[in-house]
């Protein structure tokens, strides 16, 4: 899904360290998320935890193993900034702004219309 959307509340992306795996990189799942369902804070082997989307891995007890390359960047943007929109998964994008990607709750954004692209 690409589409060009409109920022409509600004986000306010958390400031730790990305947290970076690649696929077939063993984590740890240490709790589930209240707010946003299907996502768990997971820890990889350097000791660096982050919010995962339950879909990106294959689970067995507390551990996992990731099934694609993935990155926990939060992007920050402004009212009326145009970001194009990559992926969405769990109530969030995967968005491109210029030159730099990240995440941004889908809530910032107004409703889709029908025949946008």
């Amino acid at each position: 899904m690409l589409s060009l959307r409109k920022v409509a509340k600004t986000p306010s992306p958390l400031k730790d360290p990305p947290f970076i795996t690649t696929r077939g990189e063993y984590i740890s799942i240490t709790k589930a998320c209240d707010e946003w369902p299907g996502w768990f804070w997971c820890v990889n082997s350097a000791g660096i935890g982050g919010w995962v989307h339950e879909s990106l891995f294959d689970k067995t007890g507390k551990a996992a193993v990731m099934l694609e390359d993935y990155n926990s960047t939060e992007i920050d943007a402004e009212v009326g900034e145009e970001l194009k929109i990559l992926r969405e998964l769990g109530g969030w994008a995967w968005v491109k702004k210029g030159e730099k990607y990240g995440w941004i709750p889908l809530d910032c954004f107004p409703p889709d219309k029908p025949g946008r692209v």
